[in-house]
């Protein structure tokens, strides 16, 4: 009886362990199954990042974005920079220079402090309403296209279009301001 019990005992152990080994091979497979999917992915991941408002579908990839996400976080750069007010300035330039490349913050920098002083001398709001976009994805320039009207206390003392270009860059799916200008008209 002893034999038929420690017999068994054996069989049920080497069957336990015959399972345990399936299972291990089994995860084992799927781990490496795993490992060369995302080998095989690394790269063409897209990154999804929201603006403020969402409008219509974007897409952002590692090296390159939709003309929809360039057009929408274009127009809300401008309306930080150019809806504003003595005080409100500060406040919206610290928010949009968090979003400027490193290597043009200096420069955009200066321009926004002299865009401040100008708006606190002559005690000025704008308000900006943008009326087309120009993109160009591969450059990641967009031309941005509207009407500017400028006001002192709440009456509108000037109201011109305007043309502004916004140059970006991108590093690691996010994007940067490079560049905030106003273009002459032609």
């Amino acid at each position: 009886m002893n034999n038929k019990n420690a017999l068994s005992s054996r069989n049920q152990a080497i069957t336990e362990r015959n399972r345990l080994l399936i299972g291990f091979v089994a995860a084992g497979g799927l781990s490496l199954l795993l490992g060369f999917s995302v080998f095989c992915l690394v790269g063409k991941e897209r990154v999804v990042i929201v603006p403020p408002i969402v409008n219509r579908d974007f897409w952002v990839g590692t090296d390159t974005v939709s003309d929809s996400y360039l057009e929408q976080m274009s127009e809300f750069f401008a309306g930080i920079l150019l809806n504003v007010n003595p005080n409100s300035f500060k406040t919206r330039s610290e928010h949009l220079l968090q979003h400027v490349a490193p290597n043009a913050y200096p420069a955009l920098k200066t321009q926004l402090v002299e865009r401040q002083l100008e708006l606190e001398r002559r005690a000025m709001s704008t308000a900006f309403y943008p009326a087309s976009f120009k993109v160009d994805r591969h450059k990641l320039l967009v031309e941005l296209k509207g009407e500017l009207k400028i006001l002192v206390g709440n009456a509108a003392v000037q109201s011109q279009t305007k043309i502004y270009h916004i140059q970006f860059s991108q590093h690691q799916g996010r994007l940067y301001i490079q560049q905030f200008r106003e273009v002459p008209h032609v």
